[in-house]
């Protein structure tokens, strides 16, 4: 009620003097003319008052002084377009807001708009490409009462992506690239503003990936139907920001741009601070990356089912880099066949549906060498067998392999001299027929016999009662003798072996070492790995099955659920004499150990 009574007393009293321009000169200078966003759509092209499904420019003007204004217009100062706020003439429209977000534009024009000391404009203007695709200045004209006028210019960024003009479109098409949404997730890196700052707030998920060797300029994200939404990696223009990830790593600069280069098969997470139209769930959104060469990858981002973020039980279970040790399928080029040197081994497990149809091993943060299984692009092979030892590559090098649950595999790549530099760091990522991709970063294994055990006395064991050993006794086997020879076989005693029987409940992982270890340190050790002076261990899985461990004394048995072994040694007095002084450790390629005494 006051604010009417004021606004009446102004133009009843007030008004008549200010049009008589006896005292006050201009009514009002502008302070402040920007670009503000790119997010509601309030009106369609030309004069159309209707929204055509495209965000609109929003511009902000803030007046000072005293008076009433009775009219706004924009224009390019390069005169390729003007917007104002009548209609039937050749310009484009307005619509105006005030401070309070309340619309004060009509069809018609603006009614007047009184103000004392201050007043702030929001105007809203729809393109088509033609001036906002590129950087101009622009200069708004704000008209008063008394016939006077206030102008500003300022210089607005380019926003090409907003307005989808063909003639810049160079490579289009979803066999180009793949753009999937998965939502909300427990991640915030991005805020409602251009800077990539945290907002307290989840971030919505965006991943695309592709293959091409180029330098990525700017990133763009907008809805395509359904609830307004825009983000970029343009900085100064208004738009909030994308943070951008490869490999673990934010490539956005300081102000939110972007520009680095991609080689080859690229896989990219980009998280925006939602606006509630990704949360909504009834908009689809298309992902533009521009190249620095002037070329264009867009897509509509899929929530399809099938390409939904890979839960908790999918994707690589573990990942461990080996140096060599045996094995030679691959030497530097990109067709099979060794080169008469062992192979640096990663041992991966990978749990999902699918086929891969593409492995890649890439260094990260600057480490040199990439290895991958795709013919014809100059990176060295990477070769792939599965747990059995079987080849999986075809003979020009590519894969095609069905998952159906969890999956051992071991990769083979020829050492470019980077593999051995401890800091030198590695990813795994594997592609799937249907666009999903896993990505892991590997950890460092060994199967060095004194790295393992320096890394032993520095590691974490756990006693778990998931692990049970039980001391069975001598006999009735003899597999080993005392000792270790290169091959187990070797150097066979007349004595009964001490048998120790291991069970291992609701346990998940892949098995890649066994000790039996003296509590006191004085009553000798015996394990699985060979070449460390440490008397052999024989695994088998029942009493009188097969021994499958290597010829080398080593093993690798994945185990799920409830897993029986039974442990073969050579006794040297000490075991058989006092079982309790002694554990069971069992260690994992993940880094588990577990332990538990013997019983």
């Amino acid at each position: 009620m006051k604010t009417r009574f004021f606004r009446t007393l102004f133009l009843t009293f007030l008004l008549p003097l200010l049009v008589s321009g006896t005292a006050w000169g201009a009514m009002g200078e502008i302070t402040e003319f920007s670009f503000r966003s790119a997010q509601e759509d309030l009106l369609g092209m030309e004069e159309s008052s209707e929204p055509d499904g495209k965000p609109d420019v929003h511009l902000s003007v803030s007046i000072k002084g005293i008076g009433a204004i009775t009219d706004v217009s924009l224009k390019a100062v390069d005169g390729v377009r003007e917007w104002d706020t009548v209609a039937g003439n050749e310009k484009w429209g307005i619509v105006v807001k005030d401070a309070t977000g309340k619309t004060i534009s009509t069809g018609s024009g603006m009614p007047i708009v009184p103000f004392l000391g201050f007043a702030t404009l929001n105007l809203y203007v729809s393109d088509d490409g033609t001036a906002f695709s590129l950087t101009r200045e622009y200069e708004v004209s704000v008209k008063f009462i008394d016939g006077s006028t206030a102008t500003a210019k300022a210089e607005i960024k380019g926003i090409p992506e907003m307005f989808t003009p063909e003639t810049q479109v160079q490579e289009t098409g979803t066999d180009a690239m793949k753009a999937f949404l998965y939502g909300i997730r427990p991640a915030d890196v991005a805020g409602k503003s251009e800077a990539i700052v945290a907002d307290g707030l989840d971030d919505a998920h965006f991943r695309v990936s592709f293959s091409t060797i180029s330098v990525i300029d700017q990133i763009t994200i907008r809805n395509i139907d359904g609830a307004n939404a825009m983000w970029d990696t343009i900085p100064g223009n208004g738009v909030w920001g994308i943070a951008v990830f490869m490999n673990d790593s934010l490539k956005n600069r300081p102000d939110g741009s972007v520009r680095f280069a991609v080689e080859g098969d690229t896989v990219m997470d980009l998280l925006v601070a939602d606006n509630g139209a990704v949360a909504g769930g009834k908009t689809r959104f298309e992902v533009i990356i521009r190249f620095i060469d002037g070329t264009i990858l867009r897509e509509t981002a899929s929530t399809e089912a099938s390409s939904a973020q890979p839960s908790s039980e999918e994707g690589f279970l573990s990942a461990f880099l080996f140096p060599p040790s045996s094995g030679d399928f691959v030497g530097r080029s990109e067709s099979p066949g060794g080169d008469g040197k062992p192979d640096w081994k990663v041992s991966a497990r990978i749990s999902a549906r699918g086929t891969i149809i593409s492995l890649i091993i890439r260094g990260l943060d600057g480490a040199p060498g990439e290895w991958d299984t795709l013919p014809g692009n100059g990176k060295p092979l990477a070769a792939v067998t599965d747990n059995t030892g079987k080849i999986l590559n075809s003979p020009q090098g590519s894969v095609s392999i069905p998952v159906e649950g969890t999956m051992e595999m071991n990769l083979w790549l020829a050492d470019d001299g980077s593999l051995s530099t401890i800091a030198n760091r590695y990813r795994i990522i594997a592609v799937f027929s249907d666009g999903r991709t896993f990505e892991r970063t590997i950890d460092r294994g060994t199967e060095d016999p004194s790295s393992e055990k320096q890394q032993s006395k520095a590691e974490t064991i756990q006693i778990s009662n998931s692990v049970k050993a039980f001391y069975m006794g001598k006999g009735p086997r003899n597999i080993l003798g005392k000792g270790e020879p290169a091959d187990i076989r070797s150097g066979l005693d007349a004595n009964p072996d001490a048998h120790i029987r291991l069970r291992l409940l609701s346990l998940e992982g892949i098995i890649r070492s066994i000790t039996i270890e003296s509590l006191d340190g004085k009553g000798g050790d015996w394990d699985t790995i060979p070449g460390n002076g440490i008397w052999h261990i024989a695994v088998t899985e029942n009493p009188t099955g097969p021994v499958i461990s290597k010829t080398d004394g080593s093993i690798t048995k994945s185990v799920s659920g409830n897993t029986d072994l039974h442990l073969w040694l050579a006794d040297n007095g000490k075991l058989s004499a006092n079982p309790s002084n002694y554990r069971v450790i069992v260690r994992f390629t993940d880094g588990r150990a577990l332990a538990q005494n013997l019983f």
